[in-house]
């Protein structure tokens, strides 16, 4: 069975807690919460709070020569596809300065912020 984006999530979620002995940058890692079903009052509260369709599931606010910091798109093993809103957010984000990634499951999502957090990470 292929686990879900959520059980990926927290799987890294989990991971940079550990690993953040190693390196306490990867404690720094937040989720955005801009996805899920919510009763259209709340999204409606949502959206003018700030929430937008689209933004990248994790940010790790760290900076790391080129970049600003690294925003990560959680997606299954298999399965999962980039919505047009989410391409739109990737595009913007690298041209300000951001590294981003795609990430189908934990494993290759740590080995993303691996490679950023060691300065070998390359768009």
């Amino acid at each position: 069975m292929i686990p879900t984006e959520d059980a990926e999530q927290l799987a890294v979620v989990a991971w940079c807690e550990g690993y953040a002995l190693a390196d306490a940058r990867a404690r720094l890692l937040l989720h955005v919460p801009n996805g899920g079903q919510r009763h259209i009052a709340t999204a409606a509260r949502l959206r003018r709070l700030g929430v937008r369709p689209g933004v990248p599931d994790l940010l790790l606010p760290v900076a790391v020569a080129p970049y600003h910091g690294l925003w990560i798109e959680m997606k299954r093993r298999k399965g999962g596809q980039v919505s047009a809103d989410q391409h739109g957010w990737m595009d913007a984000l690298r041209a300000e300065g951001y590294a981003v990634a795609v990430a189908r499951g934990a494993d290759e999502a740590i080995e993303i912020i691996i490679a950023y957090l060691g300065g070998t990470y390359a768009q």
